[in-house]
């Protein structure tokens, strides 16, 4: 259980692109399919591979991925996903911008169809209701194909949608995303070590007098030229993350000494964070997801450094009243966590 983190990361990803003009959509050769999805990997990445740039939860959220070649169209960027703590690629998400019309992407997905099938793909059923760790892969269209796995036969799957973000093609293999999820929710590699978690201070924050500044504008110039996320923003995302990260292990350790349940643990944690939040309200931070997505949008825009300058001067505003929270909602979590692991003899040393 990670709230306070939750709702700065998810909110990244409401803001749309613009729609395709074409009617008829291009796809992508069998051969470049092959290369963006098979048993050995995605792009130019092999599934379990650790360090792959860009796969951490922070960098996915705030970048727009890597370019892709002409055959990959209509995809033109890809991001790739990495298990929430052992950095193990599992996924890779192709985006697209968003179909004109609902026809186009039905005409895609019957392509992408007639490519698949003779190579031993199978589109599941409309009704195919995917297991909770398979949702990050699957899509309204959804293909399985089976293949070997480091504990036996898996699936490789590739699901095609439509979101706030564009048009997506998710390749992944599932039994690397049940691990994910299993992360994600604090089911970590036996032996983890207990995380260091640095000191990250909060960046100074700008003014709109400082958006005059020419040493500002040249760093915001940088910024939109390598299309990566402003200095600010990664560090408010990574000092959430981060806390996040020692409170995951933390309530790992207790699940792992057996003394505790999992509904206690959920209890124990919804309770000390709400004991910190306003109105006793342990999801409050979410009330205030709307005021961000009005402030980022503007920044997603911006396209000249003055313009993205004085975007960032209100947004972070915001990062900082919420940082302000979560923080009092992590250290409530985890002295209530601590205090738990010393009635009942568990050491987290």
């Amino acid at each position: 259980m990670r709230v306070p983190g939750v709702c700065l990361l998810a909110a990244m990803a409401l803001i749309s692109r613009p729609a395709l003009a074409q009617q008829d959509l291009p796809v992508p050769d069998a051969a470049t399919l092959e290369q963006m999805c098979s048993a050995g990997g995605a792009s130019q990445y092999t599934f379990g591979q650790t360090g792959v740039p860009g796969g951490d939860r922070l960098t996915r959220t705030l970048s727009s991925g890597f370019a892709l070649p002409p055959a990959a169209a209509p995809f033109d960027h890809a991001k790739p996903w990495s298990t929430e703590w052992s950095d193990r690629l599992f996924g890779m998400e192709y985006i697209g911008p968003e179909p004109e019309s609902e026809e186009a992407i039905i005409a895609l997905a019957a392509k992408l169809d007639a490519l698949l099938a003779p190579t031993g793909w199978e589109l599941q059923p409309e009704d195919y209701d995917p297991p909770l760790y398979m949702l990050t892969l699957t899509g309204e269209w959804t293909w399985f194909h089976t293949v070997e796995g480091e504990q036996g036969p898996t699936q490789l799957v590739l699901g095609l949608d439509t979101s706030a973000l564009g048009m997506t093609l998710v390749c992944g293999r599932a039994d690397l995303a049940e691990l994910h999820a299993q992360e994600v929710f604090g089911k970590l590699p036996p032996g983890t070590p207990r995380p260091r978690v640095p000191e990250i201070p909060i960046p100074a924050l700008r003014t709109v007098a400082d958006c005059e500044k020419p040493e500002v504008l040249a760093k915001l110039d940088a910024t939109l030229e390598s299309d990566t996320a402003d200095s600010f923003m990664s560090a408010m995302l990574a000092r959430t993350t981060y806390r996040d990260r020692l409170t995951s292990w933390m309530m790992w350790k207790l699940e792992q000494s057996g003394k505790i349940s999992d509904d206690e643990l959920i209890d124990l944690g919804f309770s000390s964070i709400g004991s910190v939040s306003p109105g006793g309200d342990p999801f409050a931070q979410f009330g205030m997801i709307q005021e961000m997505l009005d402030l980022l949008k503007p920044v997603i825009e911006a396209r000249d450094a003055g313009t993205l300058c004085r975007g960032m001067v209100p947004l972070q505003d915001w990062f900082t009243r919420v940082d302000a929270l979560t923080l009092k909602q992590t250290e409530a979590t985890q002295t209530a966590l601590t205090a738990e692991a010393a009635r009942l003899g568990v050491s987290f040393d």
